[in-house]
């Protein structure tokens, strides 16, 4: 849903004429349109104005705006800033947050948050292509960086271990609150369901094994089993300098 606002906020600004610009798209899937490229396809189709072998898409007619009444001109003065490092002025920033700044510590962090929202889209194996897709198009990403990162996520995806839990035909539902009978709001990061009622835990991590990983992780365990579900497995994925670790709780 932000996507689509921030999408109708960038589509509602142009004074004169709007022009889009965006990749062909690939084939929409059964689990629905996954990015702006196939969302303006779909909506072409809708209009019946797709076709696979056309390029540009014109709709209505170009209006010049000209008569439009010319706004006064005014003079914009900027002002000039002087730039220079808090310690010259003996100034320190008193934030936990701060501490990390410009430090490995961030860039792991950064690292791990990146991580996470590329996995929180790849239900199969299927997704693959499309979020790759998305990486390739990030302008915040440099190329080593994105490379590291698809082959972080296919590590991950063809681990010989995991790779059972991203088969298509598998029931997988990612980032659902639950709300614990003391009304405490859990989010696992990976569910993958069975027919008998048994359900697979799975979250992702980066660094080493930490206790309060564990802890989480019984504590989605303990509030699916408070729902009704078996629990089949509780898994930590550890994405390491070394290679991907499985911790199985």
């Amino acid at each position: 849903m932000d996507n689509i606002n921030l999408l109708y906020v960038t589509l509602t600004r142009a004074e004169q004429q709007l022009y889009i610009i965006s990749k062909s798209p690939s084939v929409v899937k059964e689990d629905g349109i996954k990015n702006y490229n196939q969302f303006f396809s779909e909506f072409l189709r809708l209009k019946g104005l797709w076709n696979d072998t056309q390029e540009v898409f014109e709709i209505g007619k170009f209006q010049n705006n000209s008569n439009k009444k010319t706004p006064a001109r005014t003079k914009t003065l900027s002002p000039y800033y002087y730039s220079s490092p808090p310690e010259d002025h003996q100034l320190y920033v008193a934030t936990k947050e701060a501490s990390l700044w410009n430090t490995e510590a961030e860039k792991a962090i950064s690292s791990g948050t990146l991580l996470h929202d590329t996995m929180e889209k790849i239900k199969s194996t299927n997704d693959l292509v499309s979020v790759f897709e998305e990486v390739e198009n990030r302008s915040d990403l440099n190329s080593d960086e994105k490379e590291e990162l698809k082959r972080t996520v296919t590590s991950i995806v063809n681990h010989s271990e995991l790779k059972r839990y991203f088969n298509p035909s598998e029931n997988v539902i990612m980032e659902r609150k639950i709300i614990t009978s003391e009304g405490v709001i859990l989010i696992p990061d990976r569910l993958n369901f069975y027919e008998n009622n048994s359900v697979s835990v799975i979250d992702y991590k980066t660094g080493s094994f930490n206790k309060k990983h564990e802890k989480q992780l019984n504590s989605y365990g303990k509030a699916l089993s408070e729902m009704g579900y078996s629990i089949s497995e509780k898994t930590l994925i550890y994405t390491t300098s070394e290679g991907i670790v499985i911790n199985k709780v």
